[in-house]
């Protein structure tokens, strides 16, 4: 059996349609890539394409009426006409049949893109790109998810499918519920993992996600990011309350403070929370996501998470706060090494939530030499990754997320006055 993939690029998504190749199939295929030709040889039945793309209104409705033709024997066609559809009039894109890529190329497709679409110089864009990416790309295989898109990742027959976390297949567990692959009460409206089962997801939603939530509730409230049910979180703890008004304006309340304006508030929520507990659910996200090929390396890790392999030292973990980088939507970028360079780790965790920044290790791979605990075993992949290159690691705040126990969370607010 030989399939025909074509993969599409735009800056805002990418697809890869996928269709078993036959001879009916294989005319249809010719006729789609007519639509993108640049020379056509009928004799010789060749087509020529050019990679980047121009959308216009003519190419959307040819490929429109194309999709609306075959969409019933070929269903995968219905993601091109999304894709197509979804493009502003003269944007520009990348369409590629049958290649094999590697993440750095597709990066670097984006990053031209970008600079193509805004009118930017190509060559400097390019330059400035691999100075910052290349290493790190060379060394990982980059995937990206957004809790913006709607996505469901694994394996979609329920007759098929088995837990992730558990191992259970369908004829002992079920999975009727919707597992969302990062935790909707952070924003993520879309992204499903179809390989949790119902016991998992609800141990994960009453158990380790909730400390995690916990840990975000600050910003939560802060920014107004609703979750589950659609409503702005308001957070009220011991000593202070915080809701985003309909205005747009925050209202914090100190409760028990003197008459004077405070500079520091050590803010006392209600919620105990496990620092691995927090680590735990990060990791989780990650294996949520994972194509199904990496997961048996991470086999000690989901014993971790599901709290069967204790550890009592954990890798640190960078976090950042980026102003720029603010989005209601939660996203996670996993980096997997592609080499056997065991001085770095297997994989790595980029996760944005609001404008905090967490970098992390997933823990206990079986890909790992070492536990990657101590500062200085993470040098090496420092120096190379972007993280280094747009800002000195004396900017990330390191957490040690080693404990078990269950604290009280608070949160230190500093305040500045200004006239």
């Amino acid at each position: 059996m030989t399939f025909f993939e074509l993969k599409l690029f735009s800056l805002k998504q990418s697809k890869v349609l996928r269709i078993e190749s036959t001879q009916d199939i294989d005319d249809n295929i010719a006729e789609l890539l007519g639509n993108f030709a640049c020379q056509t040889d009928e004799d010789e039945r060749r087509v020529k394409i050019e990679s980047l793309q121009q959308n216009t209104h003519i190419l959307r409705e040819n490929i429109g009426n194309f999709v609306d033709r075959y969409k019933q024997n070929v269903p995968q066609l219905n993601q091109l006409g999304t894709f197509i559809s979804s493009l502003e009039d003269g944007e520009y894109f990348y369409i590629f049949p049958n290649a094999e890529m590697e993440t750095i190329q597709i990066a670097e497709l984006g990053n031209q893109l970008q600079a193509i679409n805004k009118g930017l110089d190509i060559q400097g864009t390019q330059d400035e790109f691999l100075l910052i990416f290349g290493d790190i790309l060379g060394n990982y295989d980059m995937l990206a998810f957004s809790g913006e898109s709607r996505a469901n990742i694994g394996e979609s027959d329920k007759s098929k499918v088995r837990c992730r976390f558990c191992g259970n297949d369908s004829s002992t567990v079920h999975f009727r519920k919707k597992a969302h692959a990062i935790s909707e009460a952070l924003g993520n409206k879309g992204l499903v993992c179809n390989e949790e089962c119902d016991s998992c997801n609800e141990n994960f939603g009453n158990g380790i996600e909730t400390d995690l939530i916990a840990f975000f509730s600050l910003y939560r409230a802060f920014f107004g990011i609703k979750g589950k049910g659609g409503g702005a979180p308001k957070l009220k703890g011991k000593n202070f309350s915080v809701r985003k008004e309909a205005s747009g304006e925050v209202n914090f309340s100190i409760i028990g403070e003197g008459t004077d304006f405070p500079r520091r508030v050590e803010a006392h929520t209600y919620e105990k929370v496990s620092q691995q507990n927090i680590y735990r659910a990060l990791c989780k996200y990650v294996v949520s996501v994972m194509p199904v090929v990496n997961i048996p390396a991470l086999d000690e890790c989901i014993k971790w998470i599901n709290r069967v392999l204790p550890l009592e030292q954990l890798p640190p973990v960078h976090m950042r706060v980026v102003n720029e980088l603010y989005s209601e939507y939660p996203s996670l970028s996993v980096y997997v090494r592609k080499n056997a360079d065991q001085m770095i780790p297997h994989m790595v965790g980029e996760f944005r939530f609001a404008n905090i920044v967490l970098v992390f290790i997933v823990p206990a791979s079986v890909k790992d030499a070492m536990s990657f605990a101590n500062m200085s075993d993470l040098d090496k992949f420092w120096e190379m990754s972007h993280f280094s290159k747009i800002g000195p690691r004396s900017e990330w705040i390191v957490l040690r997320l080693d404990s078990d126990e269950k604290r009280e969370l608070r949160f230190s607010i500093n305040f500045e006055k200004r006239v």
